[in-house]
């Protein structure tokens, strides 16, 4: 395995993953944990924020599947 392609491609990915907010950085501000913003009563009153969106938790649930099923392929 070629070590510089090995770093190139995580820290490429690491930076794809920090600007899409799948990974954060504690104490940073632009890339700071995204439940952070969330209201406080997001959990108790989720049905009733993705109502008032038109919104649906169908493609939320789809989107965490895919993000925790996520992960990092470098080929090389």
């Amino acid at each position: 395995m070629n070590r510089i392609s090995y770093e190139l491609c995580v820290l490429t990915q690491l930076r794809d993953r920090i600007r899409s907010k799948e990974i954060w950085v504690v104490g940073a501000d632009r890339y700071r944990n995204p439940d952070d913003d969330l209201l406080k009563d997001f959990e108790i009153r989720r049905d009733a924020y993705y109502t008032g969106l038109n919104l649906t938790r169908t493609r939320e649930r789809s989107r965490l599947a895919s993000v925790r099923s996520l992960s990092m392929n470098c080929y090389f």
